[in-house]
């Protein structure tokens, strides 16, 4: 490249409408602007950026991470607050260095409506805040208050501070999310409320007044390829108690890392949620504390089944799993009411393609780490890797599958198709191909319809992972223990039982009965089979050493490993315990069993 354009922001706001109590700004109307090329400086100073969630930071030589409402919001590059009856309509808020807009305390009866966001750092849209004043105002006009959010186009917004959401709902009352869009976000996409319940009436902060939280509405969004590279966020996530609030009639598809495509967070409370559509989402429903309680959730559509409810005084009832994308015409509606309404679809055409974050590829076992060893099972995460669904059903196992393929170029140079368990848009499981030398090797997946993503692969020796019953990486091992007779018969028993309270595999009491009884417990991994030898691995069972018989391929199942280790019976009674192992001085993943 011998010339390029370069444009260098100077301002960190643009526009800054603040009124006061007694005189609020009102009554004005932005419409047909361009608002681009804003910076943000703080993170380049001693402050750096130290964020809880969605951007608010710790600053300050005071700040205190146990102090939910002391956390301070990104600034917007577009801000409104104490600010009654504004309109914003067909703008465009692009290449922004922090958040995009905001309206916080005091805003009231405010519109957004038909804009196109693209290219922010941060969140692109926040209305309300998280502070004292916000959650507890003094005064009644300090309230946010019935402000809308309808028929934006939001894209690739956080392409820097990727905790960023799409659209950050603080502490509000009567807000609407309506027939937005929202894609290509590495996070979550839509986040409603805050506090995790210890600013709530009876919460830990002492408050025994409820929070102005209520009456807000989400309803008839599409969001999308989302979640892209963190995880523990969603599709539509909430936060503390929200009394007369609503998630309806969204599309949710594509999310590519966990959480729930609808995700209920601690505290949340008196939430309906109904009639919204969740396809291609590691799970549809996430409510993993007794915290959130109060909510009923009724009539929604899923692919999948999956879901965690850990709950308190719930209603899941009447919601429908759909099976081969076979959706009944009261979903198929759902999914073609969601997302910009006719009036507004043009403003989609402006926006620049999308950015789609590149391929992560972790153990298939443990789903964390950096490298994968060679010959193991791996998982792709990525957005549009595939077309549609597809299982391998025979051996040895195929290269396409969809029209959908994965190549490895080594370290060495040499390009090899990968073997394939499965494909999906987000996600696609693999073998390292036999013969892949170590090193950081190239991974281009291309999909039945032509799409291209690529990434990279650190491909190890051995990096051991410890398959589990929820297929997490954590909890429950997926094993079995190996019973020893004295007179040397053997049978097998499980390790793990689902319990459908939790809607989850928990780890099964396991007795190891009289002395003459020998138990092994055989764990099921992968990226171990080529240790140094049998002494290199180790591993403890509640803290106590486990001696290690085997460690090796399992080999009936393609790149499945098998480690038999030995249970001590001075484990009796200890209950649930941890099972750590070691290979050659790498650490798996822990997972957990039930001695009795």
């Amino acid at each position: 490249m011998n010339t390029a354009a370069v444009v260098m922001p100077l301002l960190e706001a643009l526009v800054n409408g603040s009124g006061t109590l007694n005189n609020p700004i009102h009554d004005l109307q932005f419409k047909g602007l361009t608002f681009a090329y804003a910076t943000w400086l703080r993170p380049n100073t001693n402050e750096g950026f130290a964020e809880m969630q969605a951007t608010f930071t710790l600053t300050g030589d005071n700040a205190d991470p146990n102090d939910v409402s002391s956390f301070i919001p990104t600034p917007a590059a577009i801000t409104f607050s104490t600010a009654k009856n504004i309109s914003l309509e067909r703008n465009t808020f692009a290449h922004l260095g922090a958040t995009g807009l905001a309206f916080v305390s005091g805003s009231q009866n405010n519109t957004v409506i038909g804009n196109l966001l693209y290219d922010i750092s941060g969140n692109a849209i926040q209305i309300g805040g998280i502070r004292v004043d916000d959650h507890h105002p003094s005064n009644e006009r300090m309230k946010t208050l019935n402000n809308t959010v309808s028929n934006n186009y939001i894209q690739s917004a956080a392409t820097e501070y990727q905790g960023g959401v799409g659209i950050f709902v603080g502490y509000t009352d009567g807000t609407t999310i309506s027939h937005n869009e929202i894609a290509y976000l590495p996070y979550t996409a839509i986040s409603v409320g805050w506090g995790w319940g210890w600013t709530d009436a009876g919460g830990q902060d002492g408050y025994v007044t409820p929070t102005i939280s209520q009456n807000n509405h989400i309803e008839y969004n599409l969001v999308h390829h989302h979640m892209n590279v963190l995880t523990d966020g969603g599709g539509i996530y909430t936060l503390g108690a929200q009394p007369g609030s609503t998630i309806s009639n969204n599309y949710v598809h594509h999310q590519i890392n966990n959480f729930g495509a609808l995700y209920l967070d601690e505290g949340t409370q008196s939430v309906y949620v109904t009639h919204n559509v969740l396809s291609s989402v590691p799970m549809w429903l996430y409510i993993w504390t007794d915290s959130i309680k109060d909510y009923s959730i009724r009539f929604n559509y899923s692919d999948t089944s999956r879901i965690v409810n850990r709950g308190d005084d719930d209603t899941i009832n009447n919601n429908t799993v759909v099976n081969d994308g076979d959706w009944p015409p009261a979903a198929l509606k759902i999914m073609g009411n969601a997302g910009l309404e006719a009036a507004y679809q043009d403003i989609k055409a402006r926006a620049p393609a999308p950015s789609i974050a590149a391929v992560t590829t972790l153990s298939a076992a443990s789903y964390r780490g950096t490298a994968v060893a060679g010959e193991s099972v791996a998982s792709a995460f990525g957005a549009a890797l595939a077309s549609s669904f597809s299982l391998a059903t025979t051996i040895p196992l195929p290269t396409s599958l969809s029209g959908t393929t994965v190549e490895l170029t080594d370290s060495a140079g040499v390009e090899r198709a990968a073997p394939l368990f499965f494909v999906s848009p987000y996600q696609i499981n693999y073998q390292i191909p036999e013969g892949t030398a170590t090193g950081l090797a190239n991974l281009t997946i291309t999909s039945g319809c032509g799409n291209t993503s690529t990434g990279t692969v650190n491909v190890t020796a051995i990096s051991p992972g410890l398959f589990t019953a929820n297929a997490t990486g954590q909890g429950a091992a997926a094993a079995y223990a190996l019973r020893v007779k004295a007179d040397g018969t053997q049978s097998s028993e499980p390790v793990a039982v689902y319990d459908a309270t939790q809607s989850r595999f928990i780890a099964r009491p396991l007795d190891l009965g009289p002395n003459t009884d020998q138990v092994f417990l055989i764990l099921f991994g992968t990226g171990l089979r080529y240790r140094s030898d049998l002494t290199s691995v180790g591993a403890t069972i509640g803290g106590i050493n486990a001696p290690v018989s085997f460690a090796g391929p399992q080999g009936d199942f393609v790149g499945l490993d098998q480690v038999n280790l030995f249970v001590p019976r001075s484990l009796i009674g200890r209950g649930e315990v941890e099972v750590m192992l070691t290979i050659d001085g790498q650490a798996a993943n822990p997972v957990r069993i039930n001695i009795k």
